[in-house]
């Protein structure tokens, strides 16, 4: 069979090229690709679990500070702020692959738990332990490390290893009410963290609230019982942290129900967040600023377990509704929220301290509320910050006194005294609509010389400070004078003292 091009000049003999097109048509497609091409599939990430041994184990107790506990079967952990007690587990591992390798840092780390076989120490009431770790990050040898001292000849730059930079953030609880304990500790964003600064071994710190207990070591008689380091890893994916900020609750905010006009606290209150680079979303809140503390309740939530939850705005923007979770009123709480990427990869934490007033509200006959506002009224203190300061002695600050002076003394290390008053309205949870009708500063006068005079005005310095002001200074680094008295502004008028 020939062809030819239009114009007959030319001939090309296409008999070969049909025919190969009619042979394939009646072959099976594995014979036409050939035996040595391969298929294309999407790459997958395969997770594989490594459980690390123990390399060294101790305690450090601050009730024993000298005391050496590297070669104990067990070691006792627990923190209580009531009994002035804290004795903490610091548990070293390799980082390894399952060659006993160390783990390639480019490896994306799912998961990683420390397991511990413990068991409740009698005679205390709590009903639940929760554990805590962390990582320790200073220089140490866990042979001869006490509380005072990191075991290489010199002393923690804080008892305990509690110097900046020491040691890390306490990770969530691992919360349990079993009188024996076979412990999962979440320590993902520890070890993914340790692998990303380069180095394959990690000292894991272990605190626990509520019961005390013991648990076993390296040098347990039984095999089963000594620590482990379990790490789920994958030879695929990235090991990029993500990010996202937090925008809602404001920091020191007091939150109140809206619809509510008696400054009823929002024990459910709404966390928000933007610029989301990544997958999922971890909340946490706490009645404590370092998240470990007894009174705190299952307060950690997941996008992952506790998808209904969370809200999505969009790739970047969302929210999570705290569900009833006995959150009480009356004190300050610690929030903190961070991101997971697509390859279960940590991002830092970033927190917030917010409010949950507990104020006494009282209905007047026609239908308005008034209630008193204290330092501690609402259940926390900083609401009202005072000092006052003297003429007679210019570097005098009276942050710390029980009884106030203001006015005239004849007490020369006294002279003059001014009052500095702040009522820090954010902290009351006020609603900004509410309107005003009435409000009185109420002082009461302890002892007086003569009749004073006293007037109240307005400071126009949102800087000073309760603990750092003085008769010439705001306190925060900016000189005024005349006990500031230059800086007021209106006046509410003047009563007899």
């Amino acid at each position: 069979m020939t062809g030819a091009v239009a114009n007959g000049e030319r001939r090309y003999d296409v008999g070969p090229a049909i025919l190969m097109v009619l042979l394939m048509a009646t072959m099976s497609w594995s014979v036409a690709v050939g035996p040595n091409v391969p298929l294309l599939h999407e790459s997958v990430p395969s997770y594989v679990q490594h459980d690390n041994a123990v390399l060294n184990d101790t305690a450090i107790n601050s009730s024993a500070p000298n005391n050496i506990y590297s070669s104990r079967d067990e070691v006792m952990i627990w923190y209580s702020e009531d009994y002035n007690f804290d004795t903490r587990g610091l548990f070293q591992f390799n980082i390894s692959d399952t060659a006993g390798n160390p783990l390639n840092p480019t490896f994306p780390v799912s998961s990683a738990h420390l397991v511990l076989r413990c068991s409740v120490i009698s005679g205390f009431s709590s009903g639940k332990t929760m554990f805590y770790a962390t990582t320790l990050n200073a220089n140490h040898s866990l042979a001869t490390a006490t509380w005072r001292v990191n075991g290489l000849g010199s002393n923690w730059s804080a008892p305990g290893a509690n110097g900046p930079g020491e040691s890390g953030g306490w990770e969530p609880p691992y919360s349990t009410t079993s009188s024996t304990v076979s412990t999962a500790i979440n320590v993902t964003a520890l070890i993914q963290e340790q692998l990303r600064s380069g180095s394959s071994q990690i000292t894991l710190v272990v605190s626990s609230v509520g019961d005390p207990v013991n648990c076993a070591t390296k040098e347990a008689t039984t095999a089963s019982d000594r620590p482990v380091l379990r790490v789920n890893y994958a030879s695929i994916g990235s090991t990029n942290q993500g990010d996202i900020r937090l925008t809602s609750p404001e920091m020191n905010e007091a939150l109140t129900q809206n619809n509510v006009l008696g400054l009823t606290a929002d024990t459910t209150p709404t966390i928000e967040w933007a610029d989301l680079n990544g997958s999922n979303v971890e909340v946490q809140i706490s009645n404590s600023s370092d998240y470990r503390i007894d009174s705190d309740g299952s307060w950690v939530w997941n996008s992952w377990d506790d998808a209904s939850d969370f809200t999505f705005t969009n790739s970047t923007v969302g929210s999570f509704q705290t569900p009833s979770s006995n959150i009480p009123a009356g004190s300050d709480f610690f929030a903190r929220i961070r991101s997971a990427t697509s390859d279960s990869i940590l991002s830092d934490w970033e927190s917030v301290r917010f409010l949950l007033p507990n104020h006494d509200v009282t209905t007047e006959a026609d239908g308005s509320q008034s209630f008193t506002v204290k330092n501690n009224s609402a259940g926390y203190g900083g609401t009202v910050e005072e000092t006052y300061i003297t003429s007679g002695n210019t570097s005098f600050n009276g942050g710390s006194a029980s009884n106030l002076i203001v006015g005239h003394s004849n007490d020369s290390n006294i002279s003059e005294s001014v009052m500095l008053l702040r009522i820090n309205f954010g902290e009351i949870g006020l609603h900004e609509n509410a309107s005003i009708h009435e409000a009185d500063l109420v002082l009461r006068r302890s002892d007086r010389e003569r009749w004073p005079v006293i007037s109240v005005s307005v400071l126009n310095d949102d800087d000073w400070t309760q603990d750092g002001a003085n008769w010439t200074s705001n306190g925060a680094g900016t000189s005024w004078t005349n006990g500031a008295r230059d800086l007021t502004g209106t006046s509410y008028g003047a009563v007899n003292g």
